[in-house]
């Protein structure tokens, strides 16, 4: 007969590889069991407290969610599900099969049901081959934590490169369609104008933080749901901040400030169409 008991101290650490770290739910914390037999197979059913998995967090934000536990009966080999019950996520780690609607109430008429579902999960299990653990053990799965550090990587090192680089590309687009490019200040009627060799370094260096967001895109592609996105995207962010600053330096160095382009025509500031006008500056 299964009965509810409170968790020791340490019951989380007993686990190797859970799902709530596979997860990387925050702060999580047993606050009840309730163990038994189901079909010659014992069972835990762990009541979760965790935090939600966004990027700004406080205590009104913690989660309770069920996790039905199943222990394998061989846990000397590696094991992969094979088999998906909607609505629900699993996980199977070196000791023991998951599963849990994540963050939902659960009633307890429907354990009965979720026990089977768990039951079936580690009855279908496929044994890893050795050749293919370590593959497995990194494999992806949907990280509830992800979201936050993609979403602290996009406020940190993709708005203001980000703008940078769309502004570089801008002054790209008109060098290849004008062959130059201009600035103008407050109150200014001629533009201070940029073209040749000067022109296109000032352009493409502010295009430089375009590297480090593409460099991000992959990872975040890449490795979204494994181990090591969040140090990749820290990588990834002071690669774009170093890109964006460095660029900037390189950018103002070559700014446009000629009064006139090579011929001697001057730009206006209210229009784009060149003056013929050798005279007017040196």
């Amino acid at each position: 007969m299964a009965e509810k008991i409170t968790p020791p101290d340490n019951y989380l650490q007993r686990f190797q590889d859970p799902i709530w770290k596979k997860l990387k739910l925050d702060y999580p914390k047993a606050l009840s069991l309730v163990e038994g037999q189901r079909n010659g197979h014992a069972f835990t059913i762990l009541e979760l407290r965790h935090r939600s998995a966004w990027l700004f967090t406080d205590e009104k934000s913690e989660q309770t969610s069920l996790i039905f536990i199943m222990a394998l009966p061989d846990p000397s080999k590696r094991w992969k599900t094979t088999w998906q019950p909607e609505g629900v996520r699993v996980w199977v780690d070196e000791g023991y099969v998951y599963l849990t609607r994540l963050a939902q109430r659960t009633p307890v008429k429907e354990w009965n049901q979720l026990l089977a579902q768990t039951q079936q999960v580690l009855e279908t299990l496929a044994e890893v081959p050795a050749d293919q653990q370590a593959a497995h053990q990194d494999a992806p799965y949907e990280n509830t934590n992800d979201a936050r550090l993609i979403l602290f990587w996009v406020i940190v090192a993709g708005l203001l490169p980000g703008l940078e680089w769309s502004l570089g590309l801008s002054y790209v687009g008109a060098l290849l369609k004008s062959g130059f490019i201009r600035e103008c200040a407050s109150g200014q009627a001629w533009a201070q104008v940029g073209f040749g060799r000067d022109a296109w370094v000032f352009a493409l260096a502010l295009c430089l933080p375009l590297l480090g967001h593409i460099r991000g895109g992959f990872t975040i592609t890449r490795f979204q749901g494994r181990r090591g996105l969040g140090w990749r995207l820290a990588v990834d962010g002071v690669l774009t901040l170093a890109l964006a600053v460095g660029g900037l330096e390189v950018a103002m160095r070559h700014a446009p400030s000629a009064g006139n382009l090579a011929d001697g025509t001057v730009i206006s500031c209210y229009s784009n169409v060149p003056n013929k006008h050798v005279d007017a500056q040196p």
